[in-house]
């Protein structure tokens, strides 16, 4: 729930260098990542492969959840290490976009 988040933050290409993301864009990124199809795809590895990519972080108390999102082709992708690879919608990284230029 986003109620229980303690904090998201986004990067790009690292998950060092973030920056703190505000409430109002909480709901909206945390629904697209909800709505992500389940590709065949797997992940074993910690970061993507693809370039450029963006780091979502979210920190809900003492857990942190890692997603990575970027675009292969048409497609948006959202990547949560040794999980899984998911199609998700093209709003989802404009909104990255987005809020990641006007930070």
């Amino acid at each position: 729930e986003v109620e229980e988040m303690d904090s998201v933050t986004l990067g790009c290409n690292t998950p060092d260098a973030t920056i703190p993301m505000s409430n109002e864009y909480f709901d909206d990124l945390i629904l697209y990542i909800e709505k992500a199809k389940p590709t065949r795809r797997l992940t074993v590895d910690d970061y993507p492969s693809n370039r450029p990519y963006y780091v979502v972080e979210v920190q809900k108390g003492k857990r942190q959840y890692r997603y990575f999102v970027y675009e292969e082709g048409e497609q948006v992708y959202v990547e949560i290490p040794y999980e899984g690879v998911y199609k998700a919608d093209d709003e989802l990284f404009s909104l990255v976009l987005r809020y990641f230029e006007e930070s």
